[in-house]
């Protein structure tokens, strides 16, 4: 009987034991929940739209080429949404996503505005956290077309008697941020569908896409890509993309209203086949726009892509204009400019200036080469206490801040594209082998860097047979060896091979005069062997010029 009393008892103290632990998991599965699952704060106005009757469609923000990243305090960024032009928008709602890592004892907080009125702040804990939130958009916004929206990353770090300033706060805007929209019909038109992808033109390339589709896509992607609309080669579901039909639908609906689509304008070009060129104001970019609040120093940044710039123009010429606002006593501030890394200019302007204006001659770059500029103001405003970050300061990049070009490339590839331009009015492709999506991309951009305005592009056939339009021929990997030693045999074309730097997307060119040429010739996933008649040549013997 006594053991089976103690048996009992022991069963008794196990159970409460398992029933405690268990207890305890699902208040740490509950604690992990709730870290990982987004807060639902809306943000409403007053005059917001309440939730029509209608139908459900998600706009994607326009042209989203690299992950939007603000780090240390303050930093910002910008981003435009466009709105669909065929269907009606009747409501929206604007869904932030934003991972953050804030660091333990910094004050991290993250303000978002549309159209440079502010909408919404939302403070960020330390450690890694997810936030997410609503902002309901007004009549005004919905109606405007296209949707500006600006986010800040404000704050202090970590202070104490002998810390050193740090970053302080990592946080990314997540590709998942969105405006859910009620319209009063579906994203069915080319256009809005296009629109709802980010202003991106997907074309349709599947493993399954019969050859005689593939250059009719490439040479559509490519003249879209010339003319300023952004496209992205899709292997996916047919629903996501557009057909060849489509994409010649949007191209013709895109220059009959003269411009490419809503958004597009932050990054090199506005208008369809009128590139922005220089002069190019910086402010033109949503991040660089407005005045800035901070306490020690604020950076503005631009990237500016050659290949989307007529004749590949790199910039010469930077005439910087800054609003400074007042310092203390003694302080001076500090204005850096940097390009690709590289230290420019550096001054030391008295508290008292504050109408900053410079003439800065930049440093030459290859042709084509892609230029990321940085302008820092920053104050030698020495702090006093130990929990003093010191004053808010102020400045503001004027709307006068252009950057002037350094000319027309005048390399191998500037020459071929003049000659293309001078005496030839299509250009055919083809594929002489096939491309995965990835490779169709380098593979349109390089048609880009080719192809002038002006020149058709047109789908041709890959009979290696005398061509009676100059015809560039894409394949993956180099060219096969006997086709570029017959080539050589050929007295009435002229021949040239077309590459891409990998990490760069820089195109370069060469010409293929004789069997010397065929040596060393670039290993690169992807080229463009290009062969014009011997009427190009009129112009000018190519082959002489190398």
């Amino acid at each position: 009987m006594r053991m089976i009393g103690l048996a009992l008892v022991v069963f008794i103290f196990a159970g409460a034991a398992v029933a405690l632990s268990m207890i305890g998991v699902r208040d740490l599965g509950a604690r992990a929940e709730a870290l990982l699952r987004p807060t639902g704060l809306v943000f409403e106005e007053t005059v917001a739209q309440d939730a029509p009757e209608g139908e459900e469609a998600t706009i994607l923000r326009a042209w989203p080429r690299q992950a939007m990243v603000m780090s240390g305090l303050p930093a910002y960024q910008g981003a435009r949404f466009a709105l669909p032009r065929d269907a009606r928008p009747l409501g929206g709602i604007l869904h932030v996503d934003a991972t953050a890592q804030v660091s333990d004892g910094a004050d991290a907080m993250l303000r978002i505005s549309i159209d440079n009125m502010r909408r919404a702040e939302v403070l960020l804990a330390p450690g890694d956290t997810r936030r997410s939130f609503q902002i309901p958009l007004t009549a005004m916004e919905l109606s405007g077309g296209l949707l500006p929206v600006s986010f800040s990353l404000q704050g202090r770090g970590a202070e104490g008697p002998c810390s050193a300033p740090g970053i302080g706060a990592v946080v990314e805007i997540e590709p998942t941020t969105r405006i859910e929209l009620i319209v009063d019909e579906p994203l069915d038109s080319v256009t809005d569908r296009a629109i709802s992808w980010g202003s991106v033109a997907r074309v349709g390339w599947p493993r399954w896409l019969v050859a005689s589709e593939q250059p009719k896509r490439l040479a559509l992607a490519a003249d879209l890509l010339r003319d300023g609309q952004p496209v992205q080669f899709w292997d996916g579901p047919d629903a996501e993309a557009l057909s060849t039909d489509e994409l010649r639908a949007l191209a013709t609906t895109l220059a009959a209203n003269g411009s490419a689509l809503p958004g597009v304008a932050t990054d090199t070009r506005t208008r369809l086949g009128v590139p922005v060129g220089f002069p190019m104001a910086l402010t033109d970019q949503a991040a660089n726009d407005g005045l800035r609040r901070f306490t020690r120093s604020t950076t503005w940044r631009a990237r500016i892509e050659a290949e989307d710039m007529p004749a590949s123009e790199v910039p010469g010429r930077l005439d910087l204009g800054l609003y400074l606002g007042p310092l203390p006593a003694q302080a001076h501030w500090t204005v850096t400019v940097q390009m690709n890394g590289r230290l420019v200019q550096a001054d030391r302007v008295t508290g008292g200036e504050h109408d900053y204006q410079r003439r800065i001659t930049l440093p030459t770059i290859a042709p084509r080469e892609a230029a990321s500029l940085e302008i820092t103001a920053s104050s030698d405003y020495e702090i006093e206490g130990i929990c003093n970050d010191g004053p808010e300061l102020l400045a503001e990049m004027r709307p006068t801040t252009l950057l002037q070009g350094a000319g027309a490339a005048q390399d191998d590839l500037e020459v071929l594209r003049m000659t293309l331009a001078q005496t030839e009015s299509q250009l055919d492709v083809a594929l002489g082998s096939a491309l995965t999506a990835p490779e169709a991309m380098r593979a349109a951009r390089m048609l880009t860097a080719l192809a002038p305005q002006g020149l058709a592009l047109v789908a041709g056939a890959d009979d290696n047979q005398p061509q009676a339009h100059p015809q560039a021929l894409a394949h993956a990997g180099l060219p096969p060896a006997e086709m570029l030693t017959a080539a050589l045999d050929r007295d009435d074309e002229s021949h040239w091979l077309l590459w891409s730097e990998p990490v760069s997307g820089v195109t370069y060119a060469r010409a293929l005069r004789d069997a010397g040429d065929l040596t060393d010739l670039p290993a690169r996933p992807v080229t463009l062997f290009v062969t014009l008649p011997v009427r190009s040549l009129a112009a000018g013997d190519l082959r002489s010029t190398q």
